[in-house]
């Protein structure tokens, strides 16, 4: 063997040799690639954890407010008083008028409500006597069926002490042989 042959290759080993130093570069090329890519995707990753984390705090936010407003609301309603029974009255003819006595031990109130039982009246007004001597007359107009009751009646002014109720009612329907009952509650 010659000098010269021994220190030389193949052809077949020296492309080898070339196509695995070719594929090292491709592979260090795509390597780099794709740590550029990762190292591109950061910022965007973490603008994208930042907005999740707006978004989650928006939410957050807008659910407490709800829950507070669902508070406040369900403390007003509390504080708009309860229905408190004030008297009753029998309707015995066909046109009538009932007084309620109240007195002041009942308290003061902002409205009025009627009950009405066994058959339908049709009410044409009230009047409310007040403790300070006051009066109101307030339209009611409207048959109300056994049953049913009459819209919320709101006093005027603030919420005052109640002497006594005047109704002026008919009855609703006189083929029914039942005669009507009328409760009264206040609000206070």
């Amino acid at each position: 063997m010659s000098e010269y042959s021994k220190h030389t290759k193949p052809a077949s080993d020296r492309q080898v040799e070339e196509v695995g130093a070719g594929a090292e570069k491709a592979y260090e090329t795509v390597e780099m690639a794709l740590v550029a890519e990762y190292l591109a995707s950061l910022p965007r990753a973490f603008k994208e954890r930042k907005r999740k984390k707006a978004m989650f705090r928006r939410r957050l936010i807008m659910v407490g407010t709800t829950l507070i407003v669902a508070l406040i609301a369900a403390q007003m309603s509390f504080a708009q008083g309860r229905w408190v029974y004030l008297g009753e009255a029998n309707v015995d003819g066909s046109g009538d008028h009932d007084t309620i006595r109240v007195g002041r031990d009942k308290g003061a109130f902002r409205a009025l409500q009627i009950h009405v039982e066994k058959a339908a009246i049709n009410f044409e007004y009230l009047v409310a006597k007040f403790e300070n001597g006051g009066t109101d007359r307030l339209e009611i107009r409207g048959t109300v069926p056994a049953g049913g009751t009459s819209r919320i009646i709101d006093l005027k002014g603030n919420a005052r002490e109640l002497d006594s109720v005047e109704v002026w009612y008919a009855r609703g329907n006189y083929r029914n042989s039942q005669k009507p009952r009328m409760r009264l509650f206040g609000r206070h």
